[in-house]
C-alpha cells in the first residue's frame, strides 16, 4: 500500500531514526530570473508521469545517517543542476519521504523554497519567482522509513544470526522511497555516497571507500569515491556487521572481488569464488574489453528477488551464492552460474549503457538474459545451455500468444507499463531468443561486432532501440528493420510448409502467418526472419537450407535428389517461430534419426503449439511422449512433461485424472527406477537434473504410493540429518512425501521450519508443508501465512503449493480471497503478481476463469503491472480451458489405454 509523503509529525517519525545535528537554511535573496515584483503563484499541478524537462541533474552528494536496528533514517542529498528554462518549480520523484529542509544556491543566491506534495511519486520545491536557466545546487535534508516487509528502497533483514543488516533494492523506480531524486535512467551522473553508521557495522557502495572517520557516540562515517555516471536505480549500499571475503581478482585484468555476507557463511561461497572469476574473464572476451567498474564486491542478500546488478556492488540471492560444504550440486552450480552471468553482463548492457526510458528494458533484460547462454557456454560448454535456450523461447511462446501479450518494446505511458516492461516471458526469453535467430543469421562475428559497436558508440550514456537497429545494419543491411518487426509487434510467426518434388527439383513453399491458438480474431501480421530447414537425403544422411521470409510466402529449393521422407521446419530450434507440421510430417520429423537433439525440443514444442490451435488432437501429442522419457536430455524430457501438462488435472474428471496419473507412470516408472533415487559415480549433470523431474512425474502426478512411501521415510531422514538425500532432490522427495499427508511429518516440518534460519532451507520446508493436501493440514499451513508466523516474502511459497494441486486447489482459492487484501498489503508489486496473477493459471475452466476476473479485477489496479497480469491469466485460463473442450474425445481415447 502507498502512502501519502509526509511532511509532519516529525518527532514521531525521527525517534529512532540517527541523523545530522538539526540545520536550517538561512533566509536569502531569492534568484530572480527578472528583476520584475513579486507575484503569488498558485500551487502547480504534480507531473503524472515523468519529470518535466525545466532541468536537469549533473552531480549528487548523498549522505544517509543509518542504523540497521533503527524504524527509520536521516539523510541529504545535494543535487548539482543545470536549469534549462524557467521555472517557478522544481518537480523531483519522492515516496514516502519526510522533507525537513531544502535550499537551493545559484549565482551566489541562496533561497528556500516550500516544499510541496506530489503525490506518491512527486515532491515539488516551490519559488516565490521564477529560476534562471543556468547552474544551481539543490541541497534537501529528509527522512525515510527501513521497510522490514518488502525487499525495496532501503529494507532490513535479520537473519540467523540475530543480527539485523541494511540493503538496498531501486529497480526500477523505488530510489525515490529511499531519496529525492530525479528517478528516470535518462537521468545518468556522478554520484558521491557518504554513510554514518555504527562503528562496529560494515558499509559497501557502488565505490571503493576513501576514507573512514569516527564520530560521536559509537559511530562512524564511510566516504566512498565519486561513482561513475549511474542512473537512480543503480545507487546501492549495504549496512551491517557483515563478513568480508576476499576472493582474489576476476577476470583478466586483475578486478578485487569480494562476497559480502551474513556473519560466519563465507565458507558457502567456495563455489561462487571459484567460477565468478572466469564469468568476468567471458564477458570481458565477448566485449572486447575490460570490466568498467574497477571493483566487484558480490553482497550477499536474502532471497533472490534481491538479486540486482549495482555497478560496483552487484546483489545476488542467498539461494543462488551460499551452497553450504557438502550440499552442491549441479543444478545449484548452474543456477548461480546462469544468473551470475545475467546480472554481470548487466555491467555492459544497462550501467556502461543505460536505456533512455523503460520502453527499451529489453535492452537491458534480453540481452542479458542472451548473455546468460553465449558467457556459461563459454565457460561450461558441456552444460548444454543452448538447450536451454529453445526451452525458455518455449515459455515466450506460450504467453506470446495471448491477445494480451505485450510487445517486447512496449510503449511505456504509465507506471504499470514500467512493471509490464519487466514480463520475464516477452522482455527476458522472447527477448533472449530473437537476439539469437539473429545471430544465427548474421554470423556469430558481425554479431559481436555489431554489439561492441553499439557499446562503444554509447559508453557512459544512454542509448535506445534504434541505437541498437542501427548498428546491427551497419553490420548487415536491413538486420535492424527485420528485428523491429519482432520488438516492436507482438504475437510471433508460424510457417506451414508444402513440399514440392518434380525428379530432381525438389523445394519447399513455406507460408507465414501470426499464430493463433485458439483465437483467430487477432490481428495479422508479418515478420522478417530466417528460416531454416533440416531434410532427409540418401542413406540417412540429412541437408539443410536457410532463406529470408518477409512476405507471405516464400519458396526454398533443396538440394535433394529425391522427395524427403522428413523435413524439420525450425532447424534446432532457431527461430523464434512455429512450425504448422501436418500429422505426417510431424510424425515423419520425430522418428528421424538424423534429427538433433534441439530439433526434437523445438518438434515436441510445435505439437504443443498445433494443439492449442486445434491442429493436432491432444491424444495424437500424447502420444508423442513415452519415447521422451528415456532421454538423457533434461530439456527433452521436460518437453515431453509440458505436453502432458497440456491435459491439466484440475479440470479433469475423477476417472480421467486416475487414468493420466496411470499414463504417468505407465510412461515415467521404468526411467525412474533405471535412475534411482540416489546419484551415481560418473554421471552427467543432465542425470541429475532429470531424477527430480522422474520424482514429480510418478511419485507426485502419477500417485505412486511405493515412491511416496520411499519419499516419506526419506523426509524423516532429511530432517535428522540434510545429507540422507542429494541436494538436487530435497524439493521433489519433501513434496512427494507430503503428498502421504503424513501428520508427523507435517508436525515435524513445521517445527523444523520455525526454528529455521537460512532462507534456501527454509523455503523448501515451508513449499514442502504447502504440498499437503488433507483438508485440515491444509489448513494449518495456510495459518502460517495469514498468522504472519513467517516472513510474507517466504511463506508465499504455501499458497502457491496448495494452488498447483488439483486436492488442495479449490481450498487454497477460498483461502486467497479471504486472505488476499491482508497478505498482499505486505507485499512489493512484483511478489504479488508472481505469487497470486501467475498461480491462478493453475485453472482450467470457464468458472475459475470468471472467478478470477471477478475477484482480482477491483484489486489489480492497487500493483504496478497489475492490470496486464491480471488480463494474461484470465486470458490464459480461457485458452486451457477452450483446449480441454475440443479435445474431450481425443483424450478420452487416449487415457483409454491407461
Amino acid at each position: 500500500m502507498r502512502r501519502p509523503l509526509l511532511l509532519a509529525l516529525a518527532a514521531v517519525l525521527g525517534a529512532c531514526a540517527p541523523g545530522p545535528p538539526p540545520v536550517s537554511a538561512p533566509p536569502s535573496p531569492p534568484l530572480l530570473a527578472s528583476s520584475a515584483a513579486s507575484v503569488p503563484v498558485p500551487a502547480p499541478a504534480p507531473p503524472t508521469l515523468r519529470l518535466p524537462r525545466v532541468a536537469r541533474p549533473e552531480r549528487y552528494d548523498l549522505a544517509f545517517w543509518l542504523d540497521p536496528h533503527a524504524a527509520t533514517y536521516t539523510g541529504t542529498v545535494g543535487i548539482d543542476l543545470d536549469v534549462l528554462q524557467p521555472t517557478t518549480v522544481l518537480w523531483l520523484n519522492a515516496t514516502d519521504l519526510r522533507i525537513e529542509s531544502a535550499a537551493l544556491e545559484a549565482a551566489g543566491a541562496s533561497i528556500t523554497p516550500r516544499v510541496l506534495p506530489g503525490g506518491d511519486d512527486f515532491v515539488g520545491f516551490v519559488f516565490d519567482h521564477e529560476l534562471a536557466p543556468g547552474k544551481a545546487r539543490l541541497t534537501v535534508r529528509f527522512q525515510g522509513s527501513i521497510d522490514p516487509e518488502r525487499s525495496r528502497g532501503i529494507y532490513s533483514s535479520r537473519e540467523g544470526d540475530g543480527e539485523t543488516y541494511l540493503y538496498t533494492f531501486f529497480e526500477p523506480i523505488d530510489a525515490r522511497r529511499a531519496f529525492p531524486c530525479f528517478d528516470e535512467p535518462s537521468y545518468k551522473v556522478p554520484w558521491k555516497v557518504s554513510l554514518h553508521v555504527p562503528r562496529a557495522d560494515v558499509a559497501l557502495s557502488n565505490a571503493p571507500v576513501t576514507a573512514e572517520h569516527d564520530e560521536e557516540g559509537g559511530r562512524k562515517v564511510v566516504e566512498m569515491a565519486e561513482t561513475k555516471p549511474l542512473p537512480s536505480y543503480l545507487v546501492a549500499f549495504v549496512v551491517g556487521p557483515f563478513d568480508v571475503v576476499d576472493a582474489g581478482t576476476a577476470g583478466h585484468h586483475g578486478t578485487p572481488l569480494r562476497f559480502i555476507v551474513p556473519k560466519g557463511r563465507g565458507p558457502e561461497t567456495a563455489y561462487a569464488q571459484r567460477i565468478t572469476p572466469k564469468l568476468v574473464g567471458a564477458l570481458e572476451d565477448y566485449f572486447g574489453m575490460a570490466y568498467p567498474y574497477g571493483k566487484l564486491d558480490v553482497a550477499v542478500v536474502p532471497r533472490y528477488w534481491g538479486t540486482m546488478e549495482h555497478p560496483g556492488i552487484v546483489a545476488m540471492g542467498q539461494p543462488l551464492t551460499l551452497i553450504a560444504p557438502g550440499q552442491d550440486s549441479v543444478e545449484r552450480e548452474q543456477h548461480y552460474a546462469d544468473i551470475a552471468v545475467h546480472e554481470l553482463a548487466h555491467y555492459w548492457f544497462g550501467d556502461y549503457v543505460t536505456t533512455a526510458w523503460w520502453d527499451d528494458t529489453w535492452l537491458n533484460e534480453a540481452l542479458g538474459t542472451w548473455m546468460d547462454e553465449t558467457a556459461t557456454a563459454a565457460v561450461e560448454p558441456g552444460w548444454g545451455f543452448d538447450f536451454e535456450r529453445i526451452a525458455r523461447a518455449g515459455y515466450g511462446m506460450r504467453v506470446d500468444a495471448l491477445g494480451s501479450a505485450k510487445r517486447i518494446r512496449q510503449p511505456v505511458e504509465t507506471k504499470d507499463d514500467i512493471e509490464n516492461s519487466f514480463d520475464s516471458a516477452i522482455t527476458y526469453y522472447k527477448g533472449q531468443a530473437v537476439l539469437s535467430m539473429f545471430e544465427g543469421w548474421m554470423g556469430k562475428g558481425a554479431f559481436q561486432d555489431a554489439i561492441r559497436r553499439y557499446v562503444a558508440n554509447h559508453a557512459w550514456g544512454n542509448a535506445t532501440a534504434e541505437d541498437f537497429f542501427g548498428a546491427m545494419n551497419q553490420e548487415l543491411p536491413g538486420a535492424g528493420a527485420a528485428m523491429k518487426t519482432f520488438v516492436d509487434q507482438p504475437g510471433f510467426p508460424a510457417i506451414a510448409m508444402e513440399v514440392h518434388c518434380a525428379g530432381k527439383d525438389v523445394s519447399v513453399t513455406v507460408k507465414q502467418h501470426r499464430y493463433h491458438g485458439l483465437d483467430d480474431a487477432l490481428a495479422a501480421e508479418t515478420w522478417t526472419f530466417p528460416v531454416c530447414l533440416r531434410y532427409a537425403l540418401d542413406k540417412g544422411a540429412s541437408g539443410g537450407t536457410c532463406a529470408v521470409v518477409s512476405g507471405e510466402t516464400a519458396t526454398l529449393p533443396l538440394r535433394a535428389d529425391a522427395c524427403p521422407a522428413w523435413i524439420v521446419g525450425n532447424a534446432d530450434g532457431a527461430g523464434y517461430y512455429g512450425v504448422d507440421y501436418t500429422p505426417v510430417q510431424l510424425r515423419a520429423a520425430l522418428g528421424a534419426r538424423a534429427a538433433t537433439d534441439a530439433d526434437r525440443i523445438a518438434l515436441l514444442r510445435d505439437a504443443g503449439q498445433l494443439v492449442g490451435s486445434g491442429e493436432l488432437p491432444l491424444g495424437d501429442a500424447l502420444a508423442f511422449v513415452a519415447p521422451t522419457a528415456s532421454s538423457g536430455r533434461r530439456q527433452i524430457v521436460q518437453a515431453g512433461m509440458d505436453l502432458v501438462g497440456m491435459a491439466r488435472t484440475s479440470a479433469l474428471t475423477e476417472a480421467q485424472a486416475k487414468r493420466k496419473a496411470s499414463f504417468l507412470r505407465a510412461t515415467y516408472g521404468a526411467a525412474m527406477g533405471k535412475l534411482g533415487l540416489a546419484r551415481r559415480a560418473g554421471e552427467d549433470g543432465d542425470a541429475q537434473r532429470i531424477r527430480p523431474t522422474l520424482i514429480e512425474a510418478v511419485a507426485v502426478a502419477g500417485n505412486d504410493e511405493r515412491l511416496r512411501s520411499r519419499a516419506r521415510a526419506l523426509g524423516f531422514a532429511w530432517l535428522k540429518d540434510e545429507h540422507a538425500i542429494a541436494p538436487e532432490l530435497v524439493d521433489a522427495v519433501l513434496e512427494a512425501a507430503a503428498k502421504s499427508n503424513d501428520e508427523r511429518l507435517f508436525a515435524a516440518l513445521l517445527e523444523r521450519a520455525h526454528a529455521e534460519s537460512d532462507h534456501t532451507r527454509l523455503s523448501r520446508l515451508l513449499g514442502a508443508l504447502g504440498a499437503f493436501t488433507a483438508p485440515a493440514l491444509v489448513r494449518q499451513a495456510d495459518e502460517l501465512l495469514a498468522s504472519n508466523a513467517f516472513d510474507v516474502r517466504d511463506a508465499l511459497v504455501i499458497v502457491r503449493a496448495q494452488l498447483a494441486d488439483r486436492a488442495s486447489q479449490e481450498q487454497a482459492w477460498a483461502f486467497v480471497k479471504a486472505s488476499f487484501d491482508a497478505v498482499s498489503s505486505r507485499m512489493r508489486s512484483d511478489d504479488v503478481l508472481v505469487g497470486y496473477f501467475r498461480p491462478v493459471q493453475g485453472f482450467c475452466d470457464v468458472g475459475h476463469q470468471h472467478d478470477v476476473q471477478e475477484f482480482f479485477a477491483p484489486r489489480a489496479a492497487r500493483f504496478d503491472g497489475g492490470p496486464r497480469a491480471l488480463a494474461n491469466a484470465v486470458e490464459a485460463i480461457g485458452q486451457c480451458a477452450a483446449v480441454l473442450q475440443r479435445n474431450v474425445a481425443s483424450l478420452d481415447a487416449f487415457l483409454a489405454r491407461y
